[in-house]
């Protein structure tokens, strides 16, 4: 049965929203705490909504003042709503909104994007994707600010790259005129941390991708609308979204989140001989053992959840490309191994390098000296066949860093953007879950 009050609650809150995009911010702004729920919006301000919002901005300095209204409200859903932004009878955006399931039904997170063309349409990501999405990594090279590109090639691994992590939420945009080619992507996970004694998620958003022949439309804020980053947020009490970003990438270093400045996440390209030189390391099967010597290595750190036996067989289930034939080590450290051999390769000035990379997804040690010997007999390994370089990541604060670093050919930084609300939670090391990078 249809709860009219809620409908009609929300559409008089679509109607305030309304008002928001025509910049009527006296009118609106003494009813901010009544029509939404603050604490999910803390970045938002009434009076620089149009200024920060670039494609209203960008409509407005081409129009002028204008009143928006709203039309085709869908409130099919219990607490989303579907509706158009018009003026004049013409859609200027499509709203994606989320309410309270409860009175007073406040909107708890929107976003919107002006309209797709008719032979677009976004729609949930599959794993039959995956061969189009590796295509658009290798159509859209990230820009550096020294005038390099770096690209990723994924290979037949794109989907495991995805299943890894926890609760994901990944669309793609399809152009229906172009043989329904993969022309964007973008996806959320939902990522397990400890954040203020806490067992909770935190919103990790990545593979942001739209080609480079469809990014004068508006591809991208239809992906990040579909998606809704923050779709999750009251069901799973996730704290805040973050993201990684090289802060050479020239386009993706201001992603309208602030970078903590504290936290510098590098990931180490650990070089390995071009021949193998020693036995493969012993394989370690015991999780409980596993288990404890991660929570030995982390426990201390911010943003972990210890480990138990369960949870390490459940990670070496999720994918079959990782898995207990990975897992090496002995009492005192123990390795972690993702044997896909990323193809990485960075042009510059016209110069084409190649590096292929086996990456650490878990590690644990009692010591450093006994980690840095395991790396060191693992670099030596037949292990590493088919890989130039092994990715390490980690913070640079940890006390391995230095250790790992003497062993490193290359190194790349990353800068954590995030909400600014979330700084205090990153004063601690950080542990890297290189799943989710």
């Amino acid at each position: 049965m249809v709860d009219v009050t809620s409908d009609q609650t929300r559409t008089e809150r679509l109607e305030w929203l309304a008002r928001v995009y025509s910049e009527d911010g006296d009118a609106v702004r003494d009813e901010v705490a009544d029509a939404m729920l603050v604490e999910h919006n803390p970045a938002f301000h009434v009076s620089n909504f149009a200024a920060t919002y670039r494609p209203l901005r960008k409509f407005l300095d081409q129009q002028g003042p204008v009143t928006f209204e709203v039309t085709a409200a869908d409130h099919a859903e219990p607490d989303r709503t579907y509706a158009s932004f018009s003026v004049d009878g013409t859609v200027i955006f499509e709203v994606i909104v989320r309410f309270e399931t409860n009175a007073p039904y406040r909107i708890m997170y929107w976003m919107s994007h002006p309209p797709l063309p008719a032979h677009i349409s976004i729609r949930p990501y599959t794993p039959s994707d995956a061969p189009g999405c590796v295509a658009l990594e290798q159509a859209c090279p990230m820009e550096m600010l020294d005038g390099s590109q770096w690209t990723i090639d994924r290979g037949t691994y794109f989907d495991d790259y995805l299943s890894l992590m926890h609760a994901i939420d990944a669309a793609v945009a399809i152009d229906h005129a172009a043989n329904d080619k993969v022309i964007g992507f973008f996806s959320c996970a939902l990522r397990p941390i400890r954040y203020q004694e806490k067992d909770t998620f935190c919103v990790y958003q990545h593979h942001y991708r739209v080609h480079p022949d469809y990014r004068a439309g508006s591809v991208s804020q239809a992906l990040a609308t579909f998606v809704d980053p923050r779709r999750t947020f009251a069901a799973s009490a996730a704290q805040f979204p973050y993201s990684f970003v090289d802060p050479n990438n020239a386009h993706l270093q201001h992603m309208g989140l602030p970078e903590i400045e504290n936290v510098h996440i590098t990931r180490l390209a650990l070089a390995a001989p071009e021949t193998s030189m020693g036995p493969k390391p012993a394989l370690l099967h015991d999780h409980d053992h596993i288990a404890t010597l991660i929570n030995t290595a982390h426990q201390d750190r911010s943003l972990f959840i210890p480990f138990t036996a369960q949870a390490v067989a459940e990670r070496l289930a999720r994918v079959a490309s990782y898995n207990p034939q990975c897992i090496f080590g002995d009492a005192e450290a123990f390795l972690g191994i993702w044997p896909v051999a990323e193809l990485n390769v960075q042009d510059v000035d016209g110069v084409r390098t190649e590096t292929r990379m086996h990456f650490v997804l878990d590690y644990g040690f009692t010591s450093i000296e006994a980690l840095a010997r395991l790396v060191g007999d693992v670099l030596a390994s037949p292990i590493m066949e088919g890989a130039t370089h092994l990715g390490f990541l980690c913070d640079q604060r940890a006390p391995e860093y230095p250790h790992l670093q003497t062993l490193a050919t290359d190194e790349q930084t990353f800068a954590v953007h995030t909400l600014p609300f979330t700084q205090d939670a990153f004063a601690a090391v950080v542990y890297c879950d290189a799943i989710y990078c």
